[in-house]
């Protein structure tokens, strides 16, 4: 009779079951491979995010909040009335030094949206800081002289102070889900 009883068929289903597992296997770890290749992209994106966030974006924003706080009481109280100017003046410099010196140190974290407005603004603190830098050495006030620097011949660029704050408020509710408000 030499039909399908008389085969042996041990050989084959271990074959077959070992193809299927070699097979699988491979897929496996090429999907493993893949799915890896993702995460890893996935997280390095988001590491850089937090970097920028924490190293750039962020204090980037407080120190543009508070230059705009020492700009709107040198306008409205010292510039006008009395003394004190030169020191809100300096409070100005320092965080516009700082700022300018993040901004310049840290480009490598500087979101592609943010790079205009941050040569911008560091173009704006070159100005400002030679402006100021001048006057200090021809006027060399004290903490209670009364100081223009011409802050209304400089003309800050406001749309940069909206585009970092709008910036930071996206990046903290994409990586921490914290909403504005």
């Amino acid at each position: 009779m030499g039909g399908f009883e008389s085969i042996d068929w041990g050989p084959y289903v271990v074959q077959t079951l070992f193809a299927t597992l070699l097979g699988g296997s491979f897929a496996g770890a090429y999907l493993k491979m893949r799915l890896d290749r993702r995460f890893q992209q996935e997280k390095s994106t988001r590491d850089w995010k937090e970097q920028a966030l924490s190293d750039l974006v962020g204090p980037a924003v407080m120190h543009l909040e508070r230059t705009g706080l020492v700009a709107e009481r040198y306008r409205e109280t010292s510039h006008f009335l009395e003394g004190d100017s030169y020191f809100d003046a300096m409070l100005m410099r320092d965080s516009n030094v700082e700022l300018r010196g993040i901004l310049l140190s840290k480009g490598h974290l500087i979101p592609e949206e943010l790079r205009p407005h941050a040569n911008t603004l560091v173009g704006h603190y070159d100005l400002w800081l030679r402006r100021f830098d001048a006057k200090v050495e021809k006027d060399q006030p004290t903490a209670d002289s009364i100081f223009d620097v011409g802050l209304a011949e400089i003309e800050f660029p406001t749309a940069s102070v909206d585009a970092f704050k709008s910036c930071y408020l996206q990046m903290r509710e994409e990586l921490y889900g914290v909403k504005p408000g």
